[in-house]
């Protein structure tokens, strides 16, 4: 017998609809700066209603990445989880506490690591990406090392921002380093470190300066840099130097002269002669089918002018964040594009020739 169903009636009064035209009216004048004033803002725009453009951008692209994420890929491969954290560990570097997450299952026998660094996200290494990466990979045999970068999510604030030593962000991978030749089982002939985006570009940079790691992996690393960003000019400059700042939680401005000096060496295009050279340390670089076509050539050209030992791959049908999605602590993922993305990564840092 079926139950009949008693819907209630809800009425707005005038003065409640008032009230919501008024909010809707505030929220679109909000965001409406955002819909004319794009990451290429010219420097005519008043600097105040410039950043609060960019503010709006940043604060709806969170949303909409992991939307994106959300939709690329086979629904069929869909899979959700809560919770994958490692066990939380912290060092020093600079005098800065570095917090970290540290997978690893141990084998009784010396073990590969892995430093992980997150991409430019407020969030850090919280983004399911790099949850993701450090379980499973840790399920293959390596101790993976996943950090917040020096003003990222739980670590300490740079104290001062006078000079680029003060974002020294290859320096802390390498403190990182020393925290893992602490740990039992690690062995220290097999470092290596991994970075994706703003996080790739850090690892090139650690990579080379660093002795101690072997390998180098650089997963859709920052592109174009020099072009959108690397100097004042650049038209995408102010907007990456405030989503530096507003993704690093830092209460101040970055000086210009600092933002410079300490980001433009990071990128890719700054270690063309390293990585043009002969018996340079193996390099891996990961992108993404579904990522721009701009982007994509860029990479590929970088990597046609680059020396052996070198990999390149394309994770097909993958967006920038491989296809993973975040919804406050829920997590959507596409088990094909990560299963593959770790296999590369197992079987390239196994290979025990240049490549």
């Amino acid at each position: 017998m079926l139950r009949s169903i008693k819907l209630r009636q809800y009425s707005i009064s005038p003065r409640q609809l008032s009230i919501l035209s008024v909010v809707l009216v505030v929220v679109f004048l909000a965001v409406l700066p955002a819909a004319f004033i794009g990451p290429s803002a010219s420097g005519e725009i008043p600097s105040g209603l410039r950043n609060w453009a960019f503010d709006v951008r940043l604060a709806m692209g969170i949303p909409l990445k992991s939307l994106n994420s959300l939709i690329s890929g086979n629904p069929l491969d869909k899979r959700v989880y809560f919770d994958i954290y490692g066990e939380r560990v912290s060092f020093q570097s600079d005098e800065l506490t570095i917090q970290g997450y540290l997978y690893q299952e141990p084998t009784g026998q010396p073990q590969p690591a892995i430093v992980l660094l997150h991409g430019s996200s407020p969030f850090g290494k919280r983004l399911g990406l790099y949850r993701l990466l450090g379980e499973m990979l840790s399920r293959q045999g390596y101790v993976v090392l996943s950090i917040d970068q020096r003003g990222y999510w739980a670590s300490d604030n740079p104290e001062n921002l006078d000079e680029a030593d003060d974002l020294d962000f290859a320096g802390d991978v390498s403190s990182a380093v020393d925290y893992l030749l602490t740990q039992p089982g690690v062995d220290s002939e097999r470092l290596y470190v991994i970075g994706h985006s703003f996080g790739g570009d850090v690892a090139l940079t650690a990579g080379v300066q660093d002795a101690r790691l072997k390998k180098m992996v650089a997963i859709a690393p920052g592109r174009r840099f020099t072009e959108r960003g690397g100097t004042p000019d650049a038209p995408e400059f102010d907007y990456f130097k405030h989503r530096d700042q507003r993704y690093m939680w830092l209460w101040e401005s970055i000086p210009t002269d600092v933002y410079l000096e300490s980001r433009t060496k990071l990128p890719i295009e700054n270690h063309v002669d390293y990585f043009s050279a002969p018996d340079h340390k193996p390099l891996f670089l990961i992108d993404g089918g579904l990522e721009s076509a701009d982007d994509q050539e860029f990479l590929q050209t970088m990597f046609n002018n680059f020396a052996e030992p070198k990999r390149y791959v394309t994770l097909e049908n993958a967006d920038h964040y491989a296809n993973i999605a975040n919804f406050g602590p829920v997590v959507i993922y596409d088990s094909r594009v990560i299963q593959q993305l770790v296999q590369e990564i197992d079987l390239w840092l196994q290979d025990n020739g240049k490549g």
